[in-house]
């Protein structure tokens, strides 16, 4: 049962992965700061080596890929879209963008973790590391959009 549900959760974040790199870089195209825009890059924080690890975890099962988007995963998307839309870049518009990057991070470092927790019940050692280092991947492309708002985005807004 657990098995199952594992391949489920894994398929899902394989598809919104594809999406979410997308949307990071839309978002990083809005951005304003020059240090936001780089923080956002889907290269700055190796999200395209997630696909590769998730495809590496679909091997060890000997699973197909075959997920859908989530209701959450949705919504991320379409409030990415009406993020980036409309104004030209200003702050206002950075700290929109910094607060919804930040909960698209907050959502992944929680799937990550689940599967990876999933994936050291079933015993998947080599998966576990591979979920392990998407993880803290997310976790520190979050600290590090954590550190611009308290050093860039916030301070500017004060001046």
């Amino acid at each position: 049962m657990l098995e199952n549900i594992y391949l489920e959760k894994l398929s899902n974040m394989f598809v919104a992965e594809k999406k979410y790199i997308l949307c990071l870089k839309k978002l990083s195209a809005a951005a304003l700061t020059d240090e936001l825009r780089r923080g956002l890059l889907p290269d700055s924080s190796d999200q395209h080596m997630h696909i590769e690890r998730l495809k590496l975890c679909f091997e060890i099962q000997k699973a197909k890929k075959v997920g859908i988007i989530s209701p959450l995963d949705a919504y991320f998307f379409e409030h990415s879209k009406d993020v980036v839309k409309g104004k030209v870049p200003s702050l206002e518009k950075d700290i929109s963008l910094l607060h919804t990057s930040q909960q698209i991070f907050q959502r992944k470092i929680h799937g990550y973790y689940s599967l990876q927790q999933m994936a050291i019940a079933l015993g998947l050692e080599q998966a576990v590391l591979l979920l392990e280092q998407c993880f803290k991947d997310d976790q520190n492309a979050y600290n590090y959009l954590v550190q611009i708002s308290q050093n860039i985005i916030y301070p500017k807004a004060v001046i």
